[in-house]
């Protein structure tokens, strides 16, 4: 199995070209898992900037670092702030474009892990 997820792997780094917006945030295995968890909660208005960087567990990257990050995925377009349920709390959201590509990633991923299995 695991031969097999590796395969799975290597096709997906293959078709990363497929995912411009995508690509940025597989730089890094925090960046990586900011998107994932700005993904799950969908603009959750419980949910501000500072919560979705205390959520990472990879502590691979400083929080300084984390934050200029997701500053620069916002002034991209990447991400969108949304305003949430308190006024000064600034929640995020996928784009729509990086949405897409994230949902077509994972429907990419699902794909290759039944071809494999």
């Amino acid at each position: 199995m695991s031969k097999q997820m590796a395969l799975v792997d290597l096709n997906l780094l293959a078709e990363t070209s497929r995912f411009p917006v995508l690509k940025g945030f597989m730089r890094s295995p925090a960046h990586w898992e900011l998107l994932c968890n700005i993904y799950v909660l969908d603009g959750d208005e419980t949910y501000g900037i500072n919560d979705y960087i205390d959520m990472c567990k990879t502590g691979s990257v400083t929080r300084l670092t984390l934050s200029n990050f997701l500053r620069a995925q916002i002034s991209n377009g990447a991400l969108e702030v949304q305003f949430g349920a308190k006024k000064s709390r600034k929640t995020l959201t996928l784009s729509n474009s990086l949405k897409a590509e994230v949902e077509n990633y994972f429907a990419l991923r699902t794909r290759l892990m039944k071809e494999q299995g």
